[in-house]
């Protein structure tokens, strides 16, 4: 319960700072800052009706690193840069929708803590194991293309850092149910197919 209290508290804080921005942003800037909202939004939503898990981590520093890699977008200015909006846009609707097809994909084994909530296989994770990560990160990359600024490059370098490492810790936590070894050895791609 404490954590679902902390992770709406937190949600509602960023999120209305980001409304805030959104006030005195122009119109494009204005849709960026919103979808990161909606985006944060759907997440909590499958977030509070998560599976328990059988096996997690505790330890402060995995904590640390799962709540940097799902807030640290929040953190994100909006910037008046209207040069690269339009392809920024597109990547950050692709991301959302994709994030949304994940998370259904994914159902009630969603948290933000790496865990062990049951091993997901079909949707998007036939083709990927952490299709909702791949998401994240091409919506986050098109905040910063819409909203370039060396402080918003900094904040995505520390998401992108934060995704890496909380992937991995939440690799190790499944690696010790046989189901998703066998899942792995079908699925051989953690994020980008061919790539990663």
């Amino acid at each position: 319960i404490l954590t679902n209290v902390t992770c709406i508290l937190l949600f509602i804080s960023l999120a209305f700072i980001q409304y805030r921005a959104s006030l005195r942003a122009n119109f494009s800037a204005r849709i960026v800052l919103w979808l990161t909202i909606v985006q944060s939004g759907l997440v909590i939503g499958f977030f509070l009706v998560r599976r328990f898990s059988s096996a997690n981590t505790w330890n402060p520093w995995h904590i640390l690193i799962a709540y940097l890699g799902f807030f640290s977008p929040l953190f994100i200015r909006a910037e008046n840069h209207p040069h690269f909006r339009l392809m920024g846009l597109t990547l950050q609707f692709a991301g959302t929708f994709l994030t949304f097809y994940g998370s259904l994909s994914l159902g009630r084994s969603w948290g933000i803590l790496p865990a062990n909530r049951g091993i997901r296989t079909q949707g998007m994770y036939r083709y990927v194991r952490h299709p909702i990560y791949a998401s994240y990160q091409i919506s986050t990359l098109g905040i910063l293309i819409s909203n370039p600024s060396l402080y918003n490059l900094e904040v995505v370098c520390l998401f992108t850092l934060s995704q890496i490492m909380r992937l991995n810790i939440e690799e190790k936590i499944l690696s010790a149910d046989p189901v998703y070894l066998e899942y792995t050895s079908k699925v051989k791609w953690k994020i980008l197919p061919f790539v990663y």
